[in-house]
């Protein structure tokens, strides 16, 4: 039984990511839209990529197979990229406001400050406990 590469573990992981924060934010209400998108490109995508790299040369691998494909005009190409580039834009705003929310959280910057605070308390404190024990 073969194994998997990494490249195709990543790739299923970065596809149920989408999935799962598609279903995530279309059940809370929040960003519908983009979410109920996400959802249906995250099913397509495997699929699309699936049925258009096996019509392709055997010998090449499916990235390189569908940049050169597209750079040839091909539109199913373009759909897989397209869809593709989405997922991937939808994960970093997610990422992006998830960030912007922590960073405004009151608990996050009273944590970040106790860390900066001890951060630059402890170099001297070292120093200092060094002086008097020499």
């Amino acid at each position: 039984m073969g194994s998997l590469s990494i490249e195709i573990i990543f790739y299923i992981i970065f596809i149920f990511i989408g999935l799962l924060t598609g279903a995530i934010f279309w059940v809370m209400n929040k960003y519908r839209i983009p979410a109920v998108i996400s959802l249906i490109f995250s099913l397509l995508a495997p699929l699309l990529t699936f049925l258009f790299v096996v019509q392709g040369n055997a010998t090449k691998e499916a990235f390189g197979y569908i940049t050169e494909e597209m750079s040839a005009g091909n539109t199913w190409a373009r759909i897989v990229v397209i869809i593709h580039v989405f997922l991937v834009g939808w994960l970093l705003f997610l990422m992006i406001k998830g960030g912007i929310y922590l960073y405004q959280s009151p608990k996050v910057k009273d944590t970040v400050k106790n860390i900066l605070v001890k951060i630059k308390t402890s170099p001297s404190e070292g120093s200092n406990q060094d002086s008097k024990s020499g």
